[in-house]
C-alpha cells in the first residue's frame, strides 16, 4: 500500500480528508467513491501521525536515559518551577493543597507559627515534581486534522505547564499566535489552527520542562 512520503504530500491528504468529511456521514453507501477515498486517506495519515508519535517516543526515551540529578535550595529552585508548572498541578500530586504548598514557601506565619519546609517535606516534593514530569510527558500533544482534537489535548497539557512560558519564553511567539490557533482565528478572517510543526514544537517544549523536573532534588 502506498504510504505518505513527506509533510507536502502529509499537509495535502490531511487538507483533502477535511473536504470529504463535509460529504461523508455514517449514512453514506459502502460504495459511495467519497467514502471510499476517505477511507483510504484516513488510513494513510494515521500511519504517518503514529510515525510522528514514535519520534516523540523516542526522544522520551533519550530524555529519560540521560537526566543528571542536580541539587538546588527549595526556596530557591521551587520559584523558578513554578513560573513554567502549575502549583495547583504540583499540589494535587503530592496530595497536598496549594496552600500548604504556598505558605510553606513563603514562610507565613498561620496560627502564630511560621510555616515552612522540613527535610520529611523535602521527599514529598521531590517525589511530586518527578510525577509531574511524568505526567506531562503522559499528555504530549499527537498531531491530527480534528482541530477540536488539538485543542483539547492543547487545553489538557495546559492543565500542569504553563502554556504561556511555552510559547513566549521558549517558542517566543506572541500571545495572538497562540490565542488564534485555540480559537480558529487570524487577523484576515481565515482560521487558523496548529500546523504539524507547531505541535511539535509545543511538545519538545513540554518535554524540556519535564526534562528539568525529572533532573531536580530540592534541598535545605
Amino acid at each position: 500500500m502506498a504510504m505518505i512520503e513527506n509533510k507536502i504530500q502529509y499537509d495535502w491528504v490531511r487538507k483533502r480528508v477535511s473536504k470529504l468529511k463535509e460529504r461523508v456521514n455514517e449514512t453514506t453507501p459502502l460504495d459511495n467513491r467519497y467514502r471510499i477515498e476517505l477511507e483510504l486517506l484516513s488510513k494513510l495519515e494515521k500511519e504517518y501521525s503514529d510515525e510522528y508519535s514514535n519520534v516523540l517516543e523516542e526522544e522520551i526515551k533519550v530524555i529519560a536515559n540521560n537526566i543528571e540529578k542536580k541539587q538546588i535550595n527549595i526556596y530557591e529552585g521551587l520559584p523558578m518551577i513554578l513560573e513554567k508548572v502549575k502549583g495547583v498541578a504540583l499540589s494535587a500530586v503530592i496530595g497536598k493543597s496549594n496552600a500548604w504548598l504556598m505558605q510553606k514557601l513563603g514562610k507565613y506565619v498561620v496560627k502564630g507559627r511560621v510555616k515552612e519546609f522540613f527535610e520529611d517535606d523535602l521527599s514529598v516534593v521531590n517525589q511530586g515534581i518527578v510525577l509531574l514530569g511524568d505526567e506531562m510527558l503522559h499528555n504530549l500533544i499527537s498531531y491530527s486534522s480534528d482541530r477540536e482534537s488539538v485543542v483539547n489535548q492543547v487545553k489538557k497539557l495546559s492543565s500542569f505547564v504553563y502554556m504561556p512560558y511555552i510559547y513566549t519564553d521558549i517558542l517566543k511567539e506572541k500571545k495572538t499566535w497562540f490565542d488564534n490557533r485555540m480559537k480558529a482565528r487570524s487577523a484576515e478572517g481565515k482560521a487558523s489552527s496548529f500546523k504539524e510543526d507547531d505541535i511539535l514544537r509545543i511538545n519538545m517544549a513540554a518535554m524540556q520542562i519535564a526534562n528539568e523536573l525529572k533532573s531536580i532534588e530540592f534541598v535545605l
